[in-house]
């Protein structure tokens, strides 16, 4: 009995474990879309400046530009966006309207409020992830590609959207599951114990 005990602790801390890693790993992808974003930007702003002071010193400009630039940021945004979601959810992190748990006193309450606010955004960011499989999946099939410079196929920012929307699903989940285990609130509710 305590063999199957220990063994079921030690599985569930490996899942833990490798959930933890799982957020943090996200976390970096997002960091690194965030750099690039950041050294992007600053090249082109780089680049801009030595267009209008080689204008003003010799008449015309080189023309320095990194293609699509724009384009390629925001695609990049929507990776540090949808890469960073699950962890700092997980952390707490989220920015969170607690007018209702902030009046409400009975810890019962406050955790089946909370359950059920965490159930609905579950099913949103389901609902969100087909519909982002759909619009990839379009985005393959008609071969569209973005309207700049540098036509870049669509469906992969859309795949980074989809692979970023699982992780918060899993993050959901994975925080619904702790709860009914634990009996507490998430770490951006305090952890006030039911």
């Amino acid at each position: 009995m305590r063999t199957s005990q220990s063994r079921q602790r030690k599985e569930i801390t490996m899942i833990r474990t490798a959930l933890n890693r799982y957020y943090q790993l996200s976390t970096y992808v997002s960091c690194i879309a965030l750099c690039l974003i950041c050294s992007v930007v600053f090249i082109q702003v780089v680049f801009n400046t030595v267009n209008k002071v080689w204008e003003v010193c010799f008449g015309s400009s080189p023309g320095l530009l990194i293609p699509s630039y724009d384009t390629i940021t925001g695609y990049l945004l929507v990776a540090t966006t949808f890469f960073a979601a699950a962890y700092t959810f997980q952390k707490g992190e989220h920015i969170r309207v607690n007018l209702l748990l902030s009046r409400v006193q009975s810890a019962k309450v406050r955790f089946i409020v909370e359950a059920i606010s965490v159930g609905v955004v579950l099913v949103l960011m389901c609902y969100a992830v087909r519909f982002s499989i759909s619009l990839a999946w379009d985005s393959w099939e008609y071969q569209d590609v973005s309207a700049g410079i540098i036509p870049i196929p669509l469906w992969i920012p859309q795949c980074f959207m989809i692979l970023g929307l699982l992780t918060f699903v899993l993050a959901l989940v994975d925080t619904l599951v702790t709860m009914f285990k634990t009996g507490q609130l998430p770490l951006s509710s305090d952890n006030n114990e039911v």
